[in-house]
């Protein structure tokens, strides 16, 4: 019943995100702005709504003393990883994936940077509050630029529906995802003590991977309408979004403690994993299918030592 309890939250997550994302896209088609950049910014703000919420309750429980560090960077590492190695991977078998270098450089930047500052700012074992707000900083230096270049030279496109009906339908994803998050992290912490599984086991591989579900339904539907632009552009988004905005919100709350071995095995891989993506595009400015059944077995790979090890 407690693991039930946290599907139905993660369905509910993951039904507010994609009515979040629809009308996100909407809107971002109205104003002419191009598919990467409706990826980056709106599709990513939106497919990270779980991922966030959850952090940000996290953030509140640890204000209540209630020890959910584990579940919260877990989940962030988790997300992370099955962004960059299950989702991108699985992407990249669909169809190739282009990259201009000049919007590459700028994203490697920070989907190298991101999990280096959180191994740096985890080495004292704690995430602190002032920490926290300079991860929603980073941020912001991200997305702002990102913002500022976001008009398009595309001619506007028809959306059907009205402005009305997509704001309803974000509000509509909003209020789903507050509730899936509080039913998922509660049912969560139940799940690791009813089977005295190590927290961050459970946030890497039940809430990581549950959580980058819209992602990969982004990444599937791209591939679909033949728009690969936005999948690639949602999954760097998410994966920049996730480590710095949602980790960063709770982290301001209150603070989360880390886990030694995820300074030492997770935070590690993580930056391998980002490198190694970065290298593929940035040698062909494309990823064919080779590469990503590379980025797949890495990803095999790091499930495997991380089960084994947990044992």
């Amino acid at each position: 019943m407690i693991l039930l309890f946290v599907l139905v939250g993660l369905a509910a997550l993951l039904f507010g995100a994609n009515f979040f994302v629809a009308a996100a896209m909407n809107l971002a088609r109205r104003f002419r702005i191009s598919e990467f950049v409706i990826g980056l910014t709106l599709v990513s703000l939106g497919a990270c709504i779980p991922e966030t919420v959850i952090a940000i309750t996290g953030g509140l429980y640890r204000h209540e003393n209630i020890g959910v560090s584990d579940l919260i960077v877990g989940q962030i590492i988790g997300s992370n990883v099955s962004q960059i190695g299950l989702i991108l991977g699985l992407a990249g078998l669909l169809g190739v994936m282009n990259l201009k270098t000049k919007a590459l450089f700028y994203q490697a930047i920070f989907l190298i940077g991101s999990p280096i500052i959180l191994l740096i700012f985890g080495q004292d074992l704690l995430i602190s509050q002032a920490e926290g707000l300079l991860l929603v900083l980073a941020y912001l230096c991200y997305l702002i630029p990102m913002t500022i270049s976001a008009r398009d030279e595309q001619k506007k496109q028809i959306v059907k529906g009205s402005l009305i009906t997509d704001l309803a339908k974000g509000i509509i994803g909003l209020i789903a995802v507050i509730y899936g998050a509080r039913l998922t992290l509660d049912h969560s912490l139940l799940l690791a003590q009813e089977f005295g599984v190590n927290q961050s086991l459970v946030g890497i591989f039940l809430l990581g991977l549950g959580t980058s579900l819209p992602e990969l339904s982004v990444a599937l539907t791209a591939f679909i309408k033949k728009a690969n632009n936005v999948s690639v552009g949602a999954i760097f988004g998410s994966y920049i979004l996730d480590a710095l905005l949602a980790l960063g919100l709770g982290a301001s709350i209150s603070g989360f403690k880390v886990d030694p071995a995820m300074l030492q095995f997770d935070f590690p891989f993580l930056i391998f994993l980002a490198v190694v993506v970065v290298l593929f595009f940035y040698s062909r400015k494309k990823l064919e299918r080779k590469e990503s059944l590379l980025i797949l077995g890495l990803y095999a790979g790091y499930v495997v030592l991380k089960v084994v090890t947990s044992l």
